[in-house]
């Protein structure tokens, strides 16, 4: 005849057992909701991102591998097509000022001449806390006011110049130059603002 302790020692065992194996249940359900919140957000991201593969080196050092958004990779694909649209020619010969209302989209020097001097005053007004100062700080440039809230700052003028005819060629098609001007300053396409009349005191 077993004693009570034997069936307390029984009872005992089977309670840690099924603790175990409910414990163990709750660690396999934790862990599978882990592993599938990991997969959710893998394919989240690679929705949005793709991962592209480099020569160790080139003209410049490059990691092996290098994850960008794809909006990067499609604004990078624009900037190599208008790289070789624009011959340093073209680019040499952007001095003389448009003489149609319309914006010649393969001709940014009105427009660099008014927003670097705006901007900057032709890079003399680097001041501490603006955009031009905190890229010189970082050994590159930017004295055109492009893209403040990114931070962006160009390898050097002749990038920044790439980029602002790309910007142009998509922002500024069948635009007058005051229209442009104000898109750049204000994000909105009007026929005129203070910007585009030079009145830099009321312009954002």
């Amino acid at each position: 005849m077993k004693s009570k302790r034997d069936n307390a020692g029984k009872f005992i065992s089977n309670n840690a057992t099924k603790g175990k194996i409910v414990l163990a249940g709750l660690v396999f359900l934790i862990l599978t909701s882990i592993c599938y919140r990991v997969f959710e957000n893998t394919i989240a991201f690679f929705k949005e991102n793709t991962i592209i593969n480099h020569q160790m080196i080139t003209v410049k050092f490059h990691t092996p591998i290098e994850i960008v958004s794809l909006g990067e990779l499609d604004r990078r694909a624009k900037e190599t097509k208008m790289i070789e649209e624009l011959s340093d020619k073209v680019i040499e010969e952007m001095t003389n000022p448009i003489e149609t209302q319309e914006v010649d989209l393969k001709n940014i020097t009105w427009f660099w001449d008014i927003i670097w001097n705006s901007e900057s005053t032709r890079g003399t007004n680097n001041t501490p806390g603006s955009l031009a100062y905190y890229c010189e700080q970082k050994g590159m440039w930017n004295e055109l006011g492009f893209n403040p809230q990114g931070k962006q700052c160009f390898n050097d003028k002749d990038h920044a110049k790439i980029r602002l005819a790309l910007w142009i060629a998509d922002n500024c098609k069948s635009k007058s130059k005051d229209q442009c001007l104000c898109f750049y300053n204000t994000g909105r396409h009007i026929d005129t603002c203070a910007y585009s009349q030079g009145n830099l005191s009321l312009a954002n």
